[in-house]
């Protein structure tokens, strides 16, 4: 069941083609870290993306799946952008470190993510270099509503005042539990929740064996990020997130837990969404609906379709997108 609503990364949104309508964005759905979390400083595969398209810039989180690939949501792949990956903690403190920013060669999202519903939102950036940080391990079994109530693990680099545009770009953490889950997500309610710039990080689930991605952050219900936050399920997604690990890595062993390999070959043409977009607040597909938890510094020229997302998301259930 796909569920749509307001973008929360605006920062995406306007990246990939939101529109000038920002302020109400912004008003409507006011971004901050994992709302209730904590400084996460030891989680280094878990990064902060920046996207720019002129004088505009936008924010998403992602995780590292291999080390020319960060998972992100698809709606933070935006085409036409320049990307860069940040592997620091704290951006606004180490954005001057070249060392700790790789750029981006090219985006991908899942060949059925779909812009009006937010369904699939997941999609994958591809570094020009590697990134030499650990790889996440995927969760590779099937989520079922066996899994409510058990202890996830929410990361990302969302703002941490939900009134203040200038708190995000700290890596933070939140420990909590599933309360729901369905074909395509699972959900969390309360707090620690996501919130705005959190689109595309990570939902970790632990184990015996250690934490595995279980999903990835895309949507919100609630400006004040308090409510229901929703992560894209990541086991009906592997097929094209080990295939584009396969094509950008292929010697290497990005992580994934079983010892299988992933297909090498390539993927089908609609496997590979917009091939030629960048990441970073949210590259071409830009999820209307569904997630979004980017920055909203961005009237990138889409600012117009960012607002036609906005009113899109609203119709949708007045969900907030987690950008």
């Amino acid at each position: 069941m796909r569920k749509t609503s307001l973008l929360l990364s605006l920062t995406c949104c306007a990246l990939a083609s939101c529109g000038p309508a920002l302020e109400p964005l912004e008003t409507a759905t006011h971004r901050a870290e994992i709302i209730g979390g904590t400084l996460d400083v030891a989680d280094t595969s878990a990064v902060m993306i920046r996207a720019s398209l002129g004088s505009q810039s936008g924010y998403c989180s992602g995780v590292v799946v291999s080390q020319h690939v960060v998972l992100t949501a698809a709606h933070c792949v935006i085409s036409g952008a320049s990307y860069l990956i940040f592997l620091g903690d704290d951006w606004q403190a180490q954005a001057t470190q070249a060392e700790l920013k790789v750029p981006v060669d090219g985006g991908h999202t899942h060949p059925l993510y779909d812009r009006t519903t937010n369904a699939h939102d997941i999609g994958v950036l591809i570094t020009e270099r590697p990134m030499n940080r650990p790889a996440a391990k995927l969760y590779r079994e099937t989520l079922t509503a066996a899994a409510v109530g058990r202890t996830v693990r929410l990361v990302g680099f969302g703002q941490t005042d939900a009134h203040l545009s200038s708190s995000f770009g700290k890596r933070y953490q939140g420990v909590t539990t599933i309360s729901a889950v369905d074909p395509g997500d699972l959900t969390v309610t309360g707090t620690p929740n996501i919130c705005l710039d959190d689109s595309g990080g990570p939902a970790y689930l632990p184990s015996d064996a250690g934490e595995t991605v279980v999903a990835i952050h895309y949507l919100l219900d609630s400006a004040s990020c308090d409510s229901h936050g929703y992560s894209t399920r990541v086991d009906p997604h592997l097929e094209f997130i080990d295939q584009q690990i396969a094509l950008a890595d292929p010697f290497i062993d990005a992580g994934w837990e079983d010892a299988g390999t992933p297909d090498a070959g390539a993927p089908d043409a609609g496997a590979v969404g917009d091939a030629g977009q960048e990441v970073d607040a949210g590259t071409s597909d830009v999820p209307p609906p569904r997630g979004c938890s980017t920055s909203p510094t961005w009237p990138l020229g889409g600012l117009g379709a960012l607002s036609l997302l906005a009113r899109r998301c609203l119709r949708a259930r007045n969900r907030v997108c987690s950008a």
